[in-house]
């Protein structure tokens, strides 16, 4: 029981199956999205990219979100690290296919993602160098788990494509455990921007479980900031870096009454050498806050 959502700048939801008594969600196409690409590349480039508010709801009303709680002085400028990525599904001749060899080796790639081994795989973005593809793992018995995704970023690798890295993820759900839950995930924002030396794409994902088993809709989410590069050297292979955390949030919604947990969201800027988190909502207890460089 999947639900998913694809979208520039807005999220929409679209459901595989819907639990008995709860609502489904607005439908969206499935077509692909395609990205925003800035024209100039001449140059030193200059450029600002942002993230989204993030907007959640608390039964057909808006979810209201607490103020920034105080938090200490940002720490000292900190250097983002390589995400590990993926060594699987290189220099593969087209997108499809690097799309078949992601899904037919989730057991190599994904083990820690906790996903059936048997998985499909589509496009779910279009851009001439790189795209995003979600790979949805595929449980042999659907009354026990509902399959869980990975969306991975596939970029172009000279003449080639090679998936580079798991942009977001959500497991399988077992569904002797939480029988009435849902699971929903989509990329909000897939920009490209031009670097002195290649092109940077800045993904942002958001993901979420509702649970209905209890009566009232459990909420758990969150949502991602990915910075992704690919060189222009067909010899040097893309990457990303680890994801930015803009948000997480756990709360409980009765009819249009909410009671929230816990919650934080924050709002990031970047330009080509760097990226700047600012709370916005809730308490920021991982001192998330702050200037981090490529």
């Amino acid at each position: 029981m999947r639900c998913r959502w694809f979208a520039v700048a807005l999220v929409i939801f679209g459901c595989k199956k819907t639990p008995p008594g709860e609502q489904p969600s607005p439908g969206s196409s499935s077509a692909p999205v395609p990205i925003a690409i800035d024209a100039a590349v001449v140059g030193a480039p200059t450029w600002t990219a942002k993230s989204q508010p993030i907007e959640l709801a608390c039964g057909n009303k808006p979810l209201t979100l607490p103020a920034p709680m105080p938090a200490p002085a940002p720490a000292a400028d900190r250097t983002l690290s390589h995400d590990d990525g993926i060594t699987q599904c290189h220099d593969q001749a087209t997108v499809a296919a690097a799309c078949a060899c992601l899904a037919g080796s989730t057991g190599v790639w994904a083990t820690s993602l906790r996903l059936s081994t048997t998985a499909d795989c589509k496009p779910v973005s279009q851009n001439a160098d790189a795209q995003i593809v979600e790979v949805t793992s595929q449980p042999a018995d659907t009354d026990a788990k509902s399959g869980g995704n990975a969306l991975v970023l596939v970029a172009k690798h000279g003449a080639k494509w090679s998936a580079v890295a798991v942009v977001d993820s959500e497991p399988d759900i077992d569904l002797s455990q939480t029988p009435r839950m849902t699971e929903h995930s989509g990329i909000a924002k897939f920009e490209a921007h031009p670097l002195v030396d290649g092109q940077l794409y800045w993904i942002v994902s958001q993901t979420e479980t509702q649970d209905t088993s209890t009566g009232d809709v459990d909420h758990d989410g969150g949502m991602l900031g990915t910075i992704c590069v690919a060189p222009t050297n067909p010899n040097t292979p893309a990457f990303c870096y680890t994801p930015l955390k803009l948000g997480a949030w756990t709360y409980a919604a009765a009819d249009s009454t909410c009671t929230i947990t816990k919650l934080v969201t924050l709002s990031a800027t970047l330009d080509a050498t760097s990226a700047t988190l600012r709370l916005d909502h809730g308490s920021d207890s991982d001192g998330l806050a702050g200037h981090y460089l490529f």
